[in-house]
């Protein structure tokens, strides 16, 4: 009976496992798969999508868009843009990170259905979006969503979750929403596999800064990766603290 009872047992440990590695490896494809929708996009039309010029998307039927900086301007960036301050801010998920989604499935290259971006303020003018999944696609993992942002110059998705976007600025509410181990298996998969450094690192935005996912000197179990050796913290609890958000360059 003990041994009918351990066979059990193991498998449906071994089923928890697959199941674990089915779905960190559909959020791994669903990133790859924007990525590939974001070349094809600048391919097809020589300019990111969301970055793409006013008249450009006018000829093409796209959402209009002003053309400036932030709205549609064509330099290579995906800038957001703060419709209440009239600014550049690159935390807002208005203008081009929200015409980036638009533009994608206007173009039939994702299957998201986003098509509600406009070049102004979000509909919720004064008050919190409590629902993000019109504005930004739902990721495989977690509950968590993906967003656009630029930092350096360089673009990237953020993969984390978002609890509120907030209209009058294009704001968001975010926080760490992988576990440890899951952040460094996508690292490692698709990147380096350090916390801090490459083309994948555990930053994201939130109200209204860039922060580092939790982090410390020593590794524990509130903290994404540890500071002295810049490690992910895999080794506390078997990684299963869901201490970690990730950023992606495309």
């Amino acid at each position: 009976m003990l041994v009918i009872i351990g066979l059990i047992i193991g498998g449906i440990l071994v089923g928890q496992d697959l199941i674990k590695a089915a779905e960190l490896s559909s959020q791994i494809s669903q990133i790859n798969r924007y990525v590939a929708a974001s070349a094809t996009f600048q391919t097809k039309y020589s300019v990111l999508a969301g970055d793409m010029p006013g008249s450009l998307a006018a000829q093409n039927d796209f959402v209009a868009r002003a053309g400036s900086q932030g709205r549609g301007d064509g330099n290579g960036v995906i800038e957001g843009y703060d419709y209440s301050g009239n600014v550049v801010w690159n935390v807002s998920f208005l203008g081009e990170p929200s015409f980036f989604w638009e533009d994608l499935t206007s173009s039939a290259l994702t299957d998201q259905g986003l098509s509600t971006a406009i070049d102004a303020q979000a509909p919720v003018a004064c008050c919190a979006i409590n629902d993000p999944s019109p504005y930004i696609p739902r990721a495989k993992l977690n509950g968590m969503y993906l967003q656009v942002f630029s930092l350096n110059g360089l673009n990237y998705f953020s993969l984390a979750r978002v609890t509120q976007l907030v209209g009058n600025n294009g704001d968001r509410t975010a926080g760490p929403g992988l576990s440890v181990l899951q952040a460094s298996s996508i690292d490692s998969k698709i990147d380096d596999g350090a916390p801090a450094s490459g083309k994948v690192q555990t930053l994201y935005y939130t109200n209204p800064a860039l922060v580092s996912s939790p982090n410390a000197a020593s590794a524990n179990s509130s903290t994404c990766f540890d500071t002295t050796t810049y490690q992910y913290s895999i080794a506390v609890n078997g990684g299963r603290g869901v201490n970690c958000a990730l950023s992606i360059q495309f």
